[in-house]
């Protein structure tokens, strides 16, 4: 199948605004202070090839330009309509742009009623719909296309073209953006402004520009998130194929409510929405500074292979905060070889030079031409920063020149930092045409190179671990959902004690057990039967850390001691949180073990990006390292053992002063437990386990608590609750081909290995018929793409032998088109298993899951000369369409 002929139509219907042969403005002005004037300007003095029209009744002409009193009074049809009214007169010009079938329309202006301004919004939204219209905004100041010489802005300075897309919620942000980009001689591929996004948002144009051919790097500021699931999907997808560089505030109290107040919409936590980020493969950033050196960094198309780095600096004191920089950033600073050590050494002045390498404040070309040229041959360097204080000995002129000429060769990126505003003016002229980024601070130049490197290893992040784990854990989901309805029919919110561990143990988590006291005596007699040594807790739903209201005490070797810590701990707990209900006491083992950590793990709820893992310290540990990393759910092993990857107590679980290393491979089962308990009983609101203790034996919890929701126990097919879609079903199902038995089940990340060695066995004309290339030696980044899909967008079935469950035998796959219910499909099968009801079983298999989601038609691109996949559409009841450029036939069938 061919996806990207899919992927086009997406491209044809953005294209009639973004490229727009045709627009009118309504309400067009010459008036000072008139909404439609600064439109009408940038238009009409654009250099564009299209046709306008100004519209305002109040007017017969505007300049030499004749004004119509409507746009039905407009001969030929019009791609675009910007309505620069104000709000008020919006709704009476929309059945007049229904007349003319004008399909897209920008909204300039918004209610300014905060307490009607949503009503009012879903109001225009809904006549617009119902009208067929599409709009940008409401609060939008335009769009420009620098190609076609668009400009329906209010940014009268049409800016530079370039290959930048920039997507902007704010016109503020785009302001300074394209006053940046100006400066530092940055273009543009498309600007817009989305505005409120009450239609047509950034999630649509970010799939726009993952395919646009004049956009290599996005751009994108946002504030608020109104459809969550279908901007990661979409960010996700664009990432996949060019940089995507995100900015957004949102990290204080005070940003979150600014940002509730701006687009209606719930506060969310910044930690969550960088876990968003960064799980979408996205580049996030917190300050203009950092993203204006992202986008020249970016801007030379020079890619790193790794993260390696030589530093050149006119100063020992540079060399000294280089180094510094590339440290706090994460960069590793390239180990170069003994012939580049000479190298440098002859360009320092120094027997065995070092990097960062000093090649003396006097700055001399001859030298730093040397030392970037040796740099830039040596294997163990991926790209190479100069740090240039002034021009001293040489001119600028002379000093871009050998950079120039050392950069002629290589595509290593090479970055400057020209600590002198006038060099700096002056090297940017000459270094554009070299792809040399010119900038102004060694921290910026050292965080742009970061981003270079992160996006380089993009492909590494989505392979699956060296050693994945098994698919699939057992856990019994139905009893879990037991003790939750047992729970709701009492009207109980947290579990207590021994109900949570019960509840965590049918997901397999190993729990220190115990006895539920409600006097000393029944507490002492509770130990006993357990064994000593004992802890002995507070049961209160009202308390949420026992240790500070002395609802604890641990390691009770004896009668005597339970004793007195029941009298104790009770009398700390009623003078402490008077107001606490106390329920009973906990009698549980004391756990003593040498070499374990004390971590503390949580599923949490986001109120605008759903359940999301919480992974740090805990216990008494928590208390001096309060950090925490977080990581949205549903999880992947990949995604497991990054959380703990970027965990500030990751360095404590390693191995340190004789103490082993934890069991990891145990605490990514414990997340993966978690994971699926929230994705698959959404009744469950909120699980904390402080502490989680871990060694090199494994896990086990020692405290927990979880709250419940009235939620449904189980999730639907859509789990809509979560942000990011999760697979539909991991559990194999047994089914029959005429010969041999197969297991059916959803595709997952770990399946990596095994599709690679599928595609492996598929022969040339296999190979040819479903990926269009004759090879089947795929590169690794395309099978991660297969293999870590969205489940937002599509769906993946594989059929593995049922006697040998590792081994792939057929794929089958479905690509919603653009958000719809319509999907594309494409299937594969291995060379011998062909012919043998494998595909009728997979198509099967897939049309019923592809109905189960709200898809009511597939279709499919079958070559012409693919004679057996026609004759199998015919049998499997597709209708047969039209011929595709004469490569490809239509065949679709209604679910």
């Amino acid at each position: 199948m061919h996806s990207q002929r899919l992927l086009m139509n997406t491209q044809q219907v953005l294209l009639k605004a973004l490229a727009a042969n045709s627009v009118a403005v309504i309400g067009a002005s010459d008036r000072e202070g008139a909404l439609g004037t600064p439109i009408w300007k940038s238009l009409s003095s654009a250099p564009y090839d299209g046709r306008i029209f100004p519209v305002n009744p109040k007017y017969r002409f505007l300049g030499e330009r004749l004004c119509y009193a409507s746009v039905k009074d407009i001969a030929g049809p019009i791609d675009l309509a910007v309505i620069a009214l104000s709000y008020d007169k919006i709704e009476s010009v929309l059945d007049d742009i229904a007349f003319k079938h004008i399909p897209w329309v920008i909204l300039v202006d918004s209610n300014p009623n905060p307490d009607i301004r949503q009503l009012w919004q879903a109001h225009i939204v809904h006549e617009a719909k119902r009208l067929g219209i599409r709009i940008i905004g409401t609060d939008s100041l335009g769009l420009i296309r620098t190609d076609t010489g668009l400009n329906a802005s209010y940014w009268q300075d049409m800016p530079a073209k370039g290959d930048i897309g920039f997507i902007a919620q704010s016109s503020d942000m785009a302001a300074a953006v394209l006053s940046y980009a100006k400066q530092h001689r940055l273009g543009f591929s498309s600007v817009i402004n989305t505005g409120d996004e009450i239609d047509f948002g950034t999630s649509e144009m970010l799939d726009f520009l993952a395919q646009d051919p004049a956009t290599k790097t996005i751009v994108v500021h946002v504030e608020g998130i109104r459809t969550p699931r279908e901007f990661f999907s979409a960010l996700k997808n664009a990432a996949r194929i060019k940089p995507v560089l995100v900015i957004r505030g949102g990290g204080s109290n005070s940003s979150q409510a600014l940002l509730t107040r701006r687009m209606g919409l719930p506060a969310s936590d910044d930690d969550v929405f960088e876990a968003m980020i960064h799980r979408a493969g996205a580049l996030r950033f917190h300050s203009l500074e950092e993203l204006f050196a992202a986008m020249q960094a970016f801007a030379t198309h020079r890619l790193p292979r790794a993260g390696r780095l030589g530093i050149i600096c006119t100063g020992a004191s540079f060399c000294i905060l280089a180094a510094d920089n590339a440290a706090s950033f994460g960069v590793k600073l390239a180990e170069t070889s003994s012939a580049t050590i000479r190298n440098l050494s002859r360009a320092s002045d120094v027997s065995l030079a070092e990097n960062p390498v000093d090649v003396g404040i006097d700055a001399q070309a001859r030298k730093i031409k040397l030392a970037t040229d040796a740099f830039l041959k040596d294997e163990n360097t991926d790209a190479v920063l100069v740090v240039i204080a002034a021009a001293k000995t040489d001119s600028v002129k002379h000093l871009c020149e050998s950079l120039r000429y050392a950069c002629e060769k290589s595509l290593k990126p090479v970055l400057t930092v020209w600590l002198s505003a006038d060099d700096r003016e002056a090297a940017s002229v000459l270094l554009q045409e070299a792809r040399i980024a010119c900038m102004d601070g060694i921290q910026k130049a050292v965080g742009a190179f970061s981003c270079l490197a992160r996006f380089a290893s993009r492909a590494d992040a989505t392979q699956p671990p060296a050693h994945p784990l098994p698919r699939t854990f057992p856990v019994d989901l139905e009893a879990a959902r037991a003790i939750v309805s047992q729970a709701r029919e009492t009207d109980c919110v947290v579990l207590n004690e021994s109900e949570t561990k019960r509840l965590l143990a049918c997901i397999g988590l190993s729990t220190a057990t115990g006895i539920i006291a409600h006097s000393a005596n029944e507490a002492v007699d509770a130990a006993e039967t357990l064994g000593y040594p004992v802890v002995l807790k507070a049961i209160s739903k009202d308390i949420t850390s026992k240790a500070e209201v002395g609802g604890i005490a641990l390691n009770l070797k004896d009668a005597a001691a339970v004793h007195d810590a029941f009298v104790a701990v009770d009398s700390a707990v009623r003078r402490n949180a008077p107001f606490a209900q106390i329920e009973g006491f906990y009698v549980q083992r004391h756990i003593a073990r040498v070499n374990a950590r004390e971590t503390k793990i949580a599923v949490r709820q986001d109120p605008a990006f759903g359940p999301y893992l919480e992974f740090g310290s805990g216990g008494r540990l928590h208390r001096l390292s309060p950090d925490k990393a977080v990581e949205l759910i549903p999880l992947t092993q990949r995604a497991a053992r990054d959380l703990i990857d970027r965990a500030s107590i990751k360095p404590i679980l390693e191995a340190f002063n004789n103490l082993p290393a934890v069991n990891f491979d145990e605490l990514v089962k414990v997340m993966l437990r978690l994971s699926e308990l929230a994705t698959e009983v959404p009744a469950i609101k909120a699980v904390e386990i402080d502490p989680l203790l871990i060694d090199e034996g494994g896990c086990i919890v020692l405290n927990g608590s979880i709250t419940l929701s009235q939620a449904p126990l189980e999730r639907d097919s859509l789990s809509e609750y979560t942000m990011l879609a999760p697979a539909p079903s991991v559990t194999p199902e047994r089914a029959m081909t005429r010969e041999k038995g197969v297991l059916l089940r959803s595709i997952c990340p770990e399946d990596f290995e095994s599709l690679r060695a599928f595609i492996a066995r598929l022969s040339p004309e296999t190979t040819f018929a479903r990926f269009r290339t004759q090879t089947n030696d795929l590169p690794a980044e395309k099978i991660a793409a297969l293999v870590d899909i969205d489940y937002n967008r599509e769906a993946a079935i594989v059929a593995t032998d049922e006697e040998l469950p590792e081994i792939i035998r057929g794929v089958a796959r479905y690509t919603r088109i653009n958000g719809s219910n319509v999907a594309e499909f494409g299937i594969v099968i291995e060379d011998s298993w062909q012919a043998k009801g494998l595909g009728t079983v997979l198509m099967n298999a897939l049309t019923t899951l592809a109905t189960r989601h709200g898809i009511r038609m597939i279709v499919g691109y079958v070559a012409v000369d693919n004679e057996a996949m026609c004759a199998f559409m015919r049998k499997a009841g597709f209708a047969k369409g039209s011929v595709s450029d004469s490569q490809f036939i239509t065949f679709s069938k209604r679910l």
